[in-house]
């Protein structure tokens, strides 16, 4: 493990340092987050979609394969400021919305791209109080997805221009009264979003 992310890490300069594309085979989704900006899925010899990465991980249709347990999205953001006291970093998705991640040791006002995984995220129908939770983001229901026969079910969001999956249970998302255009509450933990999940664009 420890050898393969010193190669990722080799492999992610690739196109800065030396300004070519690089076309990278994986079956690991995490490895996908981390490199690809465009993304083309391949499945049993057929294309089964191509675009930009953020796009297709927001899909709710691509989970045979995306992966349902690692589903999740890809989030652009810049840092704004640096909690030395708490070991946290700002980012500002657009201007007035902002997340607190565990401490990225980047510079002021570099682009991040965050991954959060659908079963990271929780909803609300209004501001939550009292909680540890450090993100309340909020969004507009695009789509519910309720998986047959399973508790399951996936919410794509609109947080400012950007998307957001959540992977909540179809009873919750009945008591929301979850459907397209609806307001809610995106809550997403700090601690998800693990520094290992977090690459540098």
């Amino acid at each position: 493990v420890q050898r393969r992310a010193q190669a990722l890490s080799f492999i992610e300069q690739i196109p800065e340092r030396f300004s070519i594309p690089l076309v990278y085979v994986t079956h690991q989704i995490d490895e996908v987050v981390r490199l690809a900006s465009q993304l083309v899925l391949i499945a049993n010899g057929k294309v089964e979609a191509q675009g930009p990465a953020a796009d297709l991980m927001a899909r709710l249709d691509l989970p045979p394969f995306t992966g349902r347990f690692e589903a999740g999205s890809l989030i652009e953001a810049r840092i704004t400021a640096q909690d030395d006291a708490f070991m946290l970093t700002t980012v500002e998705l657009e201007p007035g919305l902002e997340m607190q991640v565990p401490r990225l040791d980047y510079g002021m006002g570099e682009m991040v791209r965050l991954r959060v995984r659908a079963r990271d995220v929780s909803l609300a129908s209004s501001v939550p109080r009292g909680l540890s939770l450090r993100n309340v983001l909020p969004a507009t229901v695009e789509e519910v997805q309720l998986e047959p026969d399973t508790a399951f079910a996936e919410v794509r969001l609109s947080v400012g221009n950007q998307a957001l999956r959540a992977r909540i249970t179809r009873a919750a998302a009945h008591e929301l009264k979850l459907r397209p255009g609806r307001k809610v509450r995106a809550l997403v933990k700090a601690t998800a979003l693990d520094r290992r999940l977090l690459a540098r664009r």
